[in-house]
């Protein structure tokens, strides 16, 4: 019982150090939506890991149900930590130089569909928690409530990059402001452009 409590106890306080960071990071206005809505969502995680911690029973932790818990607060730690290690490389604190900034900056994208993946882990892990029966019925229905309202708050996160390649061949698309350029890569090169002084056209025999 007494493991099990510290290790619910431990993914607590990591959920509450990925709390912690988003809160003084400088500017979150700035970072992916996956990254907010994973902030929206730890409170009420947390407030779920805390019902279980409180509702264990203590007589129900035979072998046979302690080493499926064991397994899925396992994970559950595991994400936990690699969630926290994401916003700690990422997050930009408020006493960051612009350096740093930059820098964090650059790494932010490629990791924002990996803080959805993770809060769907565990997400999922809270799940199988709230159906073990080393918590207490009242408790798990308590906690089946909390994720519901998780889960209802919860927006799926969409990347705002897509790139798009039909068939055989190379692509190269410019999409946003300013002139366009568009490259073929093949049998012939062609280059588009706007000129002040005219329209020039290059072609490749």
């Amino acid at each position: 019982m007494a493991e099990v409590t510290g290790v619910i106890s431990a993914i607590i306080t990591i959920v509450e150090a990925s709390i912690k960071i988003y809160r003084t990071a400088a500017d979150a206005s700035d970072l992916p939506h996956s990254f907010s809505d994973a902030a929206s969502r730890l409170p009420l995680i947390q407030d779920t890991l805390k019902l279980a911690a409180d509702g264990l029973v203590e007589d129900a932790m035979e072998p046979e149900s302690h080493a499926p818990l064991s397994t899925v607060l396992e994970k559950c730690t595991d994400r936990a930590a690699v969630l926290l290690d994401i916003f700690q490389t990422v997050i930009i604190p408020a006493e960051a130089t612009r350096a740093e900034r930059y820098i964090r900056a650059l790494r932010t994208i490629p990791q924002a569909e990996k803080v959805e993946i993770l809060m769907n882990g565990i997400m999922s892990d809270l799940q199988l928690l709230a159906t073990n029966y080393t918590v207490k019925a009242a408790t798990r229905k308590q906690m089946e409530r909390l994720i519901s309202k998780i889960e209802v708050d919860h927006e799926p996160y969409h990347s705002s990059i897509i790139l798009n390649n039909f068939g055989p061949g190379k692509q190269v698309v410019h999409n946003g402001t300013g002139g366009q350029q568009n490259i073929v890569i093949g049998t012939a090169t062609q280059i588009n452009g706007s000129f002040n002084g005219g329209t020039f056209n290059f072609y490749e025999k």
